[in-house]
This record gives structure tokens, sequence and C-alpha cells, in this order.
């Protein structure tokens, strides 16, 4: 069968733009000369739109309804809605069967506070788009149900801060923090591994110390970004220690004496520390092992090693401390002190120390013991 020519479709008989079938199947020659030259378009002047409007009083809304399509995720139909349906009410949209939803959103006859509620008590929110949902229940009064459950869907859409679409920076003041309190944990008496989980360490001092601007542990990317900066701090700090250790072992080297290298590495580190005297101790068992292996690659493997095996020689506390205590005095007689140095440096009591170096020194002495993944360790 022949096309039929979709602009003639409707027009009247006898006007120009009416086009007659064909009147026999077989002349297939002549049927094809439409398609050789452009067909005419019927168009209606304003005029006679105008006239057809008043022939056929609701043409113009079957139009409307059908070129103005409402863009609505039929989707939305699934999430779970406790209002009920008006008598007699229309559905909002016709896309989807009234059969198989029965029960679909309209009007609510409650609060939208209430209704705000419900939904925050069974999902999830973001502080922003909790604070967001109240703000706006508060101030559009009783609004339709479809237009909340649309809002809910919009907000959980949106990323919390712009996280996904921005990279973190980590802020100034937190840098300094991390600084300190990284030279802080490699500095401490009570480190029990200095390639152990010293990241952890210094999170959870700057957890407890409640620092400012530090990520919550929900956002990993961003917690990520403060572990690598820890390592980096981590491994500038051990860098520190030995070159001062390093220096300290040739003769004619600056701060030989222990306590004068203890406080070179303070002052260094820039972190405030009060220098007591289980930091000299802790400074001659590493300056013992640096001075039997020499500048090795891995110094911190062996430093670690070592603690190992004087807490398998001196099973107790008051031995290991006895052991180490020794060892400080031989470091002593050692390294004297030459008569160019100053005074003998102050040390604080463990008594007299503030709050924030004991928090330090708590989560240094669980540096070798908790578990953490391999991101962990710096």
């Amino acid at each position: 069968m022949p096309p039929s020519d979709s602009y003639s479709a409707g027009a009247p008989s006898g006007s120009p733009f009416h086009q007659h079938e064909p009147s026999s199947e077989g002349s297939l020659s002549s049927d094809m000369s439409i398609f050789s030259q452009p067909q005419p378009i019927a168009r209606l002047s304003m005029e006679e739109r105008i006239e057809q409007m008043r022939r056929e009083p609701h043409s113009h809304q079957q139009s409307q309804s059908e070129y103005y399509i409402p863009q609505i995720d039929p989707s939305l139909d699934s999430l779970p809605c406790t209002l009920t349906r008006a008598a007699g009410a229309k559905r909002p949209h016709t896309d989807v069967d009234p059969e198989d939803d029965p029960s679909p959103p309209v009007a609510p006859r409650g609060n939208a506070v209430q209704l705000v509620a419900a939904l925050k008590s069974r999902k999830k929110y973001t502080p922003n788009c909790a604070a967001l949902l109240d703000s706006w229940a508060e101030s559009q009064g009783d609004p339709l149900a479809r237009e909340l459950i649309l809002l809910d869907a919009i907000l959980q859409a949106i990323p919390d801060d712009h996280t996904s679409h921005t990279q973190y920076h980590i802020p100034k003041g937190l840098k300094t923090n991390i600084k300190k309190y990284t030279n802080c944990i490699i500095l401490s008496p009570k480190l029990t591994a200095y390639r152990g989980n010293i990241a952890l360490a210094v999170l959870n001092t700057m957890r407890e110390l409640n620092i400012h601007d530090l990520p919550a542990a929900q956002h990993e990317d961003r917690i990520q970004a403060v572990i690598t900066e820890i390592s980096t701090e981590a491994t500038t700090a051990r860098n520190m220690v030995k070159k001062h250790v390093l220096e300290s072992l040739v003769p004619t080297g600056k701060h030989r004496h222990i306590s004068d290298l203890c406080h070179a590495m303070i002052k260094k580190s820039m972190t405030g520390l009060a220098m007591t005297t289980y930091t000299q101790v802790r400074m001659a068992f590493i300056r013992t092992v640096i001075r039997e292996t020499g500048d090795a690659k891995d110094t911190w493997e062996l430093i670690d090693k070592r603690l190992r095996e004087w807490e398998e020689w001196n099973p107790t506390t008051e031995k290991f401390q006895e052991a180490m205590k020794i060892n400080y005095h031989l470091d002593q007689e050692d390294f004297p002190r030459s008569h160019t140095e100053l005074a003998m440096r102050p040390v604080t009591l463990t008594k007299d120390l503030e709050k924030w170096q004991i928090v330090c020194d708590h989560h240094a002495g669980k540096a070798g013991t908790e578990k953490v993944g391999r991101k962990g360790r710096a």
C-alpha cells in the first residue's frame, strides 16, 4: 500500500491540501510523483486556529495534555509514604497504572513538620540536608507530599559540602598541628615502635585534644589525606633525629652531651615539648643503636628490633627501666659535657607535664600494638 501523506490528515475534502488516494494499486509510477515534488504544508492562520477553538472548546486543553508531559521519575513511587488518598482525588501523573499502585502519594492532611520528622527517622541525612529540610518545612506550611518527596530525592543526590566535586586541601592550621603532634610522638619516650602505627597514634591524639579542622571519621578521603601528611611529617621527624644523633657521634660535633642533644631536637621540632629525664634516657638508647649500626638504611627497623629484644631480655617493667637507666649513665660517660657547652639543661618532672603532652605519651605507647591497615603505617 502506498504511504499516506501525513500533512493531509484531517484536511477537509475539496481543500487544495487534500490528497486523494490512488484508484488502482498497480499505478505505482503515478503514485511516486508525490515524492518527486515538495508537498505544501497545511498551516492554519491565527484566525482559523481561533475559529477551531471556538468550534472545539476542549481542543486546546487536549493539546496541552498531549505535549506538556511532567518529567517525573516513576521510581519515586517506590519511596515509602504513609499518606492517604483523598476521596475522588486524581493521580498527580498518569504514566503508572493505578491498579499497580493503589496508594500513590497525594496532598498531605498532616503537618509538614511532622512529615519531615518521619522522613528523618527513616533516613540518615547529612547535618546540612537535615537543617535544610527543617527550615523548608517550617516556612512552607503544608505543601503537597509530591513536592516533599521530590525535595527528599534532590537532597539525597547533593553531596555534602561538594566533596565529590572539589579536591580536599588540608587547612594551614591543621597542617601545623599535624607537624607538631607527629614530632611529639616521634620524640616521646613512651613510643613502642618508630616504624609502627604512627599515623593512628597522631590521629587519636588530635581527636582526644579536639584539634580544629580535623575531618570526621566518615570522610575517608579526607582522613587519607591527613594520614599521608602525617606519614610525610613522621619521615621528616625521624630523619631529623637520626641527623642530630650522627652529628653527635663526631668528636668535634655539637650537642654531644645527651642533655644538649635532646634540647637541640626539641628546638628543631618547634613543638614546645618539655624535656624530661625519660626523654634523655630514650635518646641515649637510640644513640647506642646508631653508634653500633652506623648510618644504615634500615636504622629505625633496627631500633625497633632492639627495643623488642630488650623487652624480652627484661620481662618486667622494673627491669626494663633499670636497663635503660644504666645505658643512660654509660652514655653520659662516653659523651661527657665539654667546657664549651652550656650548663646542664633543666628537666621537667613527669607529674608537671601539660595535659597535651601526657596525651601524646599515652597514644605513643600504643603505636606498636594497635592494628590498622597498611595505609595507617607511617
